[in-house]
């Protein structure tokens, strides 16, 4: 599936989005989990195909261990350090997908940003992250971004990574980078504007729950720091919001079936979409430097300046001019005589 909006070719960039419409709780074996992947990747070659230079996936599709299969040995906590080529992380799923999505971004000279859900332990209550990457055409890493907000109910088991934004530079501009539930929280995407950034990426899943709800956030996130906005989910609305609030692709998701045939199992279902996003299409916005708090504290400042004036200047003036007018008895010019 595919959908492209107008865009000068010159000044645009043609950005990917895989979309992985899994039932996650259905798969949970390490033969699933490769179906995905490959599922994934497959998907990503078929847009850079299509000509995207940029190329991400959605949320909660693709998941994988840092530790040694078939192993119940914790990895040092979140995989930070990325020894893939060495032992004990070499035979990790996640050192699988790490490898593999550098090789993609350098082959095909583009910027590959997959998202998946890290285990990087099997034996405590809170075991996995939440993680954005970013590859430049050179297959090295541009970010690792780790989801600040996890979402209460929904990803208990989901470690909180430190509240910075991601940001990486590219010839189409300063890209950035958080997930899903991050773009809910405008004092925390304030980093998006304060920081500069030309095209802001959003991970994303969604369910039927916050379908109507999650992505009415799209508009006033762009808007407020100035950023072409693009929110990727499965069972949701796909769109890309530009800085002044145009809409740049819209696409429903939610029909998507969970799963296709494969062979003799059933996998999950992925598909892409395209759009071509303005580059370099920065627009400065106060709001960033500003706030939702602070906005709210200049307001009340502003209000009290208001009734102050109004009260020690205002006023006394208005009944300086009454008294003025009633002891020359000059005319309010509320009767008009029409005559001398």
């Amino acid at each position: 599936m595919s959908s492209f909006n107008t865009a000068d070719p010159t000044r645009s960039v043609r950005v990917g989005g895989v979309l992985i419409s899994a039932e996650w709780q259905d798969y949970d074996t390490p033969e699933e989990r490769r179906w995905w992947l490959d599922q994934a990747f497959e998907q990503s070659q078929r847009a850079v195909n299509a000509g995207a230079k940029i190329v991400f996936w959605s949320e909660w599709g693709i998941f994988v261990d840092e530790f040694p299969e078939n192993t119940t040995a914790d990895a040092n906590g979140p995989n930070k350090h990325y020894n893939c080529s060495s032992a004990p992380h070499m035979t990790s799923t996640f050192c699988a997908l790490y490898n593999r999505a550098s090789m993609l971004a350098k082959k095909n000279n583009v910027y590959f940003g997959p998202s998946f859900i890290s285990f990087f332990s099997n034996t405590r209550d809170v075991n996995a992250t939440n993680r954005f990457l970013l590859f430049s055409p050179d297959g090295e890493l541009l970010f690792d971004y780790q989801k600040a907000h996890p979402v209460l109910g929904g990803e208990d088991n989901v470690l909180a990574g430190p509240k910075n934004v991601a940001f990486a530079d590219t010839e189409y501009g300063r890209v950035a980078g958080v997930i899903c539930a991050d773009a809910g929280y405008p004092t925390y995407m304030q980093q998006v504007g304060r920081g500069g950034a030309d095209l802001l990426l959003v991970p994303a899943y969604d369910w039927p729950q916050i379908y109507t709800a999650s992505t009415p956030e799209m508009v006033p996130r762009a808007i407020e720091n100035g950023v072409v906005m693009m929110r990727l989910t499965s069972f949701g609305r796909v769109e890309a919001v530009g800085p002044l609030g145009e809409m740049l692709l819209q696409v429903n998701t939610f029909g998507l079936p969970a799963e296709v045939p494969c062979g003799d199992h059933r996998c999950a279902n992925t598909t892409y979409v395209l759009a071509d996003l303005p580059a370099h299409y920065r627009r400065y916005s106060l709001y960033p430097y500003i706030g939702y708090d602070d906005l709210h504290a200049y307001a009340c400042c502003a209000l009290a300046a208001a009734v102050t004036v109004g009260a020690f200047v205002v006023v006394p003036v208005v009944r300086c001019v009454r008294r003025r007018r009633n002891r020359y008895h000059l005319p309010t010019g509320d009767n008009d005589s029409g005559g001398i």
